[in-house]
């Protein structure tokens, strides 16, 4: 895209692919996260980021990387390209994300990829108990009739918050979705996060085995880095979870 005569600006799908070329596997997943998220990270807002439309698909960002495939980030992006979440609404829907579906090896949970912000209607059973016309889940996993959703303290605090939050998750249980609820403290307590990590394969059907020894260790890693622990200020990582 042109701006002006001295300056471009490249698409998402093309800054994705030159950042694949250098930028560790994690950064790319999150951009791209918020790429096709309907949020943009924005330090003037309170919660760190404001809502918008998508700007690419995966399908846009995979068709991008083989029309470039002499590109020295193609093969790359492309190998990363089955990670990417889409319509995440927040940062840390996109961190959950990752969390969720990268393999053991690389500290993950190796679960099976989840529908992001994926519309229940509650059907003509669950509208006595239904509070709105539908359900809009964080994570979901339709075959197991799971849902995650991410309880932000910023958001969900109060007595009337509270009671809707309530409200909800009985409305969600009576159509037969199991909620799981995690809060920024189980995402930041290791102790918290392995009981997270159970429950989640217990409920999906997932047998839990990671292979390497040191799995805890890799986990924690991962887990540090798409909260924004470990980069420094300045850092590309830092720029990327937390913009500018």
């Amino acid at each position: 895209m042109l701006i002006s005569d001295n300056i471009r600006l490249l698409g998402p799908e093309l800054c994705l692919l030159d950042l694949a070329r250098f930028a560790s596997e994690i950064d790319v997943l999150m951009l791209a996260g918020e790429f096709c998220g309907t949020y943009a990270l924005d330090p003037t807002c309170s919660a760190g980021f404001r809502t918008r439309d998508p700007l690419t698909t995966r399908r846009k960002i995979i068709q991008c990387a083989k029309e470039n495939a002499g590109h020295a980030g193609s093969a790359r992006l492309q190998a990363m390209a089955p990670l990417i979440c889409e319509r995440a609404a927040s940062p840390m829907e996109t961190a959950l994300a990752i969390l969720c579906r990268l393999s053991y090896q690389r500290g993950g949970l190796g679960l099976p990829a989840p529908l992001m912000n994926h519309r229940l209607d509650p059907g003509r059973r669950g509208r006595d108990i239904a509070e709105q016309g539908h359900y809009v889940c964080d994570l979901y996993w339709p075959e197991q009739r799971v849902a995650l959703e991410y309880d932000s303290n910023a958001f969900h605090t109060g007595a009337d918050r509270l009671n809707h939050d309530a409200h909800r998750r009985m409305g969600l249980q009576g159509i037969g979705v199991t909620v799981i609820t995690v809060t920024r403290d189980q995402l930041f307590d290791p102790a918290l996060f392995r009981r997270l990590d159970q429950a989640l394969h217990r409920l999906l059907h997932v047998q839990r085995r990671p292979r390497c020894s040191d799995y805890d260790k890799r986990q924690r890693t991962l887990r540090r880095h798409v909260l924004g622990l470990d980069q420094p200020e300045g850092s590309l990582a830092h720029l990327i979870r937390f913009g500018w």
